[in-house]
């Protein structure tokens, strides 16, 4: 499975970000049986966007090939975005990425099915996505 988790830095050992649409950059990473196999960094473009942040940062993911989110907080429409997509949105906890990897690698992360507070949502200028 290919993830992406919104992060603080560019390691996967640094926090995961408690936004995702402002988040300085996005950790990709593969999935498979259970390890973490291999990862890259990306910087957030979005991140000091006006408006449209989330929407952007969802787009951002979207062309990456991700199949799966894990975050702290989503806006509405970043939400809709990547749900609209067919990306799987887990709730994140406060650690390292890399810690919220292995929680996704077994299975300990649930699953979301509607925004999480926090995310502010005012985006929606500059998503083409796959939606």
């Amino acid at each position: 499975m290919k993830v992406a988790i919104p992060s603080t830095g560019e390691s996967i050992d640094t926090s995961i970000s408690p936004v995702f649409g402002r988040a300085p950059c996005f950790i990709i990473t593969k999935i498979e049986n259970a390890e973490i196999k291999e990862w890259k960094s990306i910087k957030n473009p979005a991140e000091f966007q006006r408006g449209g942040a989330g929407i952007c940062a969802a787009r951002i993911v979207c062309e990456e090939g991700i199949e799966a989110v894990v975050t702290i907080t989503i806006g509405p429409r970043a939400f809709d975005a990547l749900k609209l997509s067919g990306i799987k949105i887990y709730k994140g906890v406060e650690d390292s990425v890399r810690k919220n990897l292995e929680l996704l690698a077994k299975n300990e992360l649930r699953e979301i099915e509607a925004p999480l507070p926090g995310g502010m949502g005012r985006g929606g200028r500059c998503f083409k996505g796959r939606w």
